[in-house]
């Protein structure tokens, strides 16, 4: 794994987009990480549909209030649970 500065990062911004391919890139704020740039394989849908999922606070959110439900005893099946989630678009 790399890492570099956000400065260094936008500097040579496509340098660390072409070499993430082989290494992801840890960038760094005042020596603290922010982000981390990882390849994506351009050819699995899937696989960034469920990147993007991941971090979809809309999602996480329904999962909270799912497991919210749970421990009151009141869980929900999970084809309501999916209608929930494409109603909340």
């Amino acid at each position: 794994m790399k890492i570099t500065s956000v400065a260094d990062f936008k500097a040579h911004l496509r340098s660390y987009l072409d070499g993430c391919q082989e290494d992801p890139v840890l960038i760094t704020r005042h020596g603290k990480p922010v982000a981390l740039v990882t390849p994506l394989s351009g050819e699995d849908d899937e696989e960034l549909y469920r990147l993007l999922l991941a971090h979809s606070p809309k999602l996480r959110r329904l999962f909270q209030v799912a497991d919210e439900r749970a421990a009151r005893g009141e869980a929900i099946e999970q084809e309501q649970f999916w209608r929930e989630v494409e109603e909340s678009g």
